[in-house]
C-alpha cells in the first residue's frame, strides 16, 4: 500500500511539472492585488475582549500566517484564534487566553476550508448518510489533504468530520435537477419541452392556490376548497417560489441558450453545471443571472469549422463568463478521488483546475471565491462556510505556499474547530519534503 500512495505522489508531481509551467505561477496575480484591510479590533479594547469568557470550547490559535479572509482581503502575519466550533477574533495583536493551544504557522498562508460542489465516494458506502458514512474512509482524508472541508454529496451538502460522525451534515436537500432523477423527461428537446409543460402546469397550480388563498383571507367564498395539486411537480413548486434553485448540467450552445430562457421565462435561479460553450454566450447568461459550475480542462468538443458559429472548447470560458457577469465556479473532471488511472482528474486536484480558469482570464480572486465563498453561496451554507469571518464555522486550511501552485501542500486542516489531517502525522504525503514543525505550545498563566 505504501508504495501505490508513493506512486500517487509522483503522479502528482509529475503532472503538477506540466501543469505548473503551462499556468505560468497564477499566484503572482493573487499576491499583487491583495488589500490589507484594518486588523480588527487592535489594542487594548482587544486585549479586553480576547480574555472574556465567549463560549465553551477548546481554544486554538493560528499565529503568524497570512491570513486569506476572502471577503476581507489579506492579513500578512495575522491570527486566526478559534474558540469550540467558530471563529473568534482574526487580526493583529490579539491577546490569547490561557490555555490557548498555539500553532506557529509563520511563513505559511492560511485559507478558509474549499467547498466542493460535487462529490462521492468521500464518505463511504451509498445510502442515508447518517447510517452508512465512514468518518475513518481514506478519500475523505485525501480529501482535506487537498482542502476540501465541506462538499455536496447527493442532494446534501457534509462536512469532512473526520473521526466524528457529530455534524457531519450541513445541510440537506439542495436544488432541484432538470436534468436527472425524478424530474428527467428524456434527452435535448423532447427534454426541454417536458420540463417547460410542467413547470407551466406548476405556474397554474401556484396562481390558483394563491388566489384561493387571498380568498380565505378575505373570508370570500371560504368554503371553497383549495385547488389540487394532483400531478403538479412539487419540486418545480418550489422553484418558482423562489424556496430552491434549479440544477441542469448543459454543454452546449443551443441547449444552454434554452435552459436560461426557460429560467427567464418562469422566474427562477438556474445553476449550469458544464457550460462548456458558455463562452459563446456569456452575456445572454449574463442576462440570464445564471451561474455557471465550470471545469476549464474539460475539453468537451474541439472547435469545429464545419458550424458557423464559435463553437467547442475555450480554456478562456471562465473569465469570459465572470467578465459577462456570471456567477462562476469551479468543478474538476470527477467528483471522487482515485488511487489509479490518470492524475490529475478529482478533488485532488480541484485547485489545479482554478489554476487553468485563472490562466485562461479569470481573476486569481475570482478563482478563490470559486471555491469558498461562491461555491457556498451555491449550496445556501455561505454563513457557515466559505470565509474566514468572525462568527463562522473553524473550517480552515494551512498550506505552505499558494492556493494555485502545483508545489503547495495542505499542512493543517480543521474543520469546526478540530484537527482533521495533518500532513506529517499521515501516510499520505508525509514522504514527499517533509518538513518538522513545531508541536503546539499552550499559553499558561501569568504569575
Amino acid at each position: 500500500m505504501k508504495k501505490l500512495f508513493d506512486l500517487r505522489g509522483a503522479h502528482a508531481l509529475l503532472l503538477g511539472s506540466f501543469v505548473g509551467a503551462f499556468a505560468l505561477f497564477p499566484a503572482r496575480a493573487q499576491e499583487g492585488g491583495a488589500q490589507e484591510p484594518p486588523a480588527e479590533g487592535q489594542g487594548a479594547q482587544q486585549a479586553e475582549e480576547g480574555s472574556e469568557a465567549e463560549a465553551d470550547g477548546e481554544l486554538v490559535a493560528l499565529q503568524g500566517g497570512d491570513v486569506y479572509t476572502v471577503t476581507e482581503g489579506v492579513l500578512r502575519g495575522a491570527t486566526v484564534l478559534i474558540r469550540g466550533k467558530k471563529i473568534s477574533r482574526i487580526g493583529h495583536g490579539i491577546a490569547l487566553p490561557t490555555g490557548t493551544k498555539v500553532y506557529d504557522v509563520s511563513g505559511l498562508r492560511v485559507y478558509p476550508g474549499l467547498v466542493a460542489l460535487d462529490s462521492r465516494g468521500l464518505l463511504g458506502s451509498a445510502g442515508k448518510i447518517e447510517d452508512t458514512a465512514d468518518p475513518f474512509n481514506y478519500q475523505m482524508t485525501l480529501a482535506l489533504s487537498a482542502g476540501v472541508t465541506s462538499a455536496r454529496q447527493g442532494s446534501a451538502v457534509v462536512k469532512l468530520t473526520r473521526g466524528d460522525l457529530e455534524g457531519m451534515v450541513l445541510r440537506d436537500n439542495v436544488g432541484v435537477s432538470l436534468s436527472s432523477g425524478t424530474n428527467s423527461y428524456g434527452s435535448g428537446f423532447q427534454q426541454r419541452e417536458s420540463v417547460r409543460a410542467a413547470l407551466r402546469k406548476a405556474a397554474a397550480y401556484v396562481k390558483s392556490f394563491d388566489e384561493w388563498a387571498e380568498r380565505q383571507a378575505k373570508k370570500i367564498n371560504d368554503k371553497d376548497k383549495a385547488p389540487s395539486s394532483a400531478g403538479v411537480n412539487k419540486d418545480f413548486v418550489k422553484l418558482l417560489r423562489h424556496q430552491e434553485q434549479a440544477f441542469a448540467n448543459v454543454e452546449d450552445a443551443a441547449s444552454l441558450r434554452a435552459y436560461a430562457r426557460l429560467a427567464q421565462e418562469f422566474g427562477f435561479h438556474l445553476v449550469i453545471e458544464g457550460c462548456s460553450e458558455g463562452w459563446t454566450l456569456a452575456d445572454e447568461l449574463g442576462r440570464a443571472g445564471v451561474t455557471a459550475v465550470v471545469t476549464p480542462r474539460n475539453t468537451f468538443r474541439e472547435p469545429s469549422e464545419e458550424l458557423l458559429r464559435p463553437n467547442g472548447y475555450s480554456i478562456e470560458n471562465a473569465g469570459k463568463l465572470y467578465r459577462a457577469g456570471v456567477d462562476v465556479c469551479v468543478a474538476p473532471l470527477s467528483g471522487g478521488i482515485g488511487l489509479g488511472g490518470i492524475a490529475g482528474r478529482d478533488l485532488l486536484n480541484l485547485t489545479m483546475e482554478a489554476a487553468f480558469a485563472i490562466r485562461g482570464g479569470l481573476p486569481a480572486d475570482a478563482a478563490l471565491e470559486a471555491m469558498t465563498i461562491g461555491a457556498a453561496r451555491l449550496l445556501g451554507v455561505d454563513e457557515r462556510v466559505g470565509s474566514l469571518e468572525r462568527g463562522k464555522d473553524a473550517d480552515v486550511i494551512v498550506l505552505d505556499g499558494d492556493l494555485f501552485d502545483y508545489r503547495s501542500f495542505v499542512q493543517y486542516a480543521f474543520v469546526d474547530g478540530k484537527l482533521r489531517y495533518e500532513k506529517n502525522a499521515e501516510t499520505f504525503f508525509s514522504h514527499i519534503r517533509p518538513v518538522e514543525r513545531p508541536a503546539p505550545a499552550v499559553v499558561e498563566a501569568k504569575q
